[in-house]
């Protein structure tokens, strides 16, 4: 984690590359926190985690799939399904974060959209074949 004036960032790093890392506003980072939630069956901005890259590109495929949702009720039906399938304690906890911040992600959908296409040019330059970790608050 960074702790600026601005605000807290969560860190996205490949491999070791410090260079190369990617800061994300804890406030824009909703998306992956979603994704990476289904993605794992268990995730929390507050741990460090390292990722293959098949995992990684899971991920992203999550994400295509949230911000192309054509409806919240699509987005809120396909995340907690998803995350149902992957989380041996059930559904609850997605429930519980689209619940309170499906809102959030559906009204800023474009945002989000554009943070994700920033992220898949980020991971084709600097990404391939490299573990990425992901450094939390």
């Amino acid at each position: 984690m960074v702790d600026t004036d601005d605000g807290n960032y969560i860190l996205l790093v490949p491999g070791n590359e410090k260079s190369n890392m990617l800061m994300i506003e804890e406030d824009f980072f909703l998306l992956l926190d979603l994704a990476l939630k289904i993605a794992l069956g268990e995730y929390s901005i507050y741990y460090n985690y390292s990722l293959s890259p098949n995992q990684w590109q899971n991920v992203l495929a999550i994400c295509d799939k949230i911000v192309n949702a054509n409806s919240f009720d699509a987005l809120f039906e396909y995340t907690t399904v998803a995350y149902y399938k992957t989380n041996t304690l059930g559904n609850s906890e997605t429930l519980y974060f689209v619940n309170n911040n499906g809102k959030e992600l559906w009204d800023n959908i474009e945002t989000y959209k554009a943070i994700l296409s920033d992220i898949k040019e980020w991971t084709d330059l600097f990404c391939q074949d490299v573990k990425i970790n992901i450094w939390g608050l």
